[in-house]
């Protein structure tokens, strides 16, 4: 449990959530900010699986991803392409980006993990979406408002054309009296 070689990286200055994973799963350093993050007290997380941070409906595959990792330990973002979530001591799931750098110290592999708190990006995303659906339907209403009010003009447009037509061919014939 925990970390086994005594490693201790003082990685408390990391401006982003960060941790250590012993090749086996194991979590066995956490900064702070990972901590606060995913809602644990300081030191709570040294000794539990990774995927207690992973979201219930991908824990049971998660080990065997974890397991191809290392077999072929390249330093990667993980979820590229697609929602990435981690998920707190109290269930919450908070969007993430995850960045993985493996590394060797005395025989052991250990992965540093990166994490960083999209919420508000995803936030951000989500208004601009529902920005641009509301734009589209007032598009369309002024789309409809241009063809009626372009409708409404034309036709006293053109019982006024055809009046000055007629006036037009009465003055021509002399007729005007």
């Amino acid at each position: 449990m925990g970390n086994p070689r005594g490693y201790k990286i003082d990685f408390d200055s990391c401006p982003t959530p960060a941790g250590l994973v012993s090749s086996t799963g194991i979590i066995v350093q956490t900064n702070r900010r990972l901590d606060d993050l995913f809602r644990y007290s300081r030191g709570e997380l040294l000794g539990k699986p990774i995927e207690c941070l992973v979201p219930r409906e991908h824990r049971s595959a998660h080990p065997h991803l974890r397991e191809r990792f290392v077999a072929s330990p390249v330093a990667r973002s993980m979820g590229s392409g697609r929602d990435l979530f981690g998920v707190t001591k109290d269930g919450r799931k908070v969007p993430v980006e995850v960045g993985l750098d493996p590394f060797t110290a005395d025989g052991q592999q250990l992965t540093f993990l990166s994490v960083i708190d999209i919420s508000a990006r995803k936030d951000h995303e989500l208004r601009i979406a529902e920005s641009n659906l509301q734009l589209e339907r007032l598009n369309e209403e002024l789309l409809q408002f241009a063809y009626s009010a372009s409708h409404d003009l034309k036709a006293p447009l053109s019982s006024i054309t055809g009046l000055l037509r007629y006036c037009q061919a009465d003055l021509e014939s002399g007729d005007m009296q």
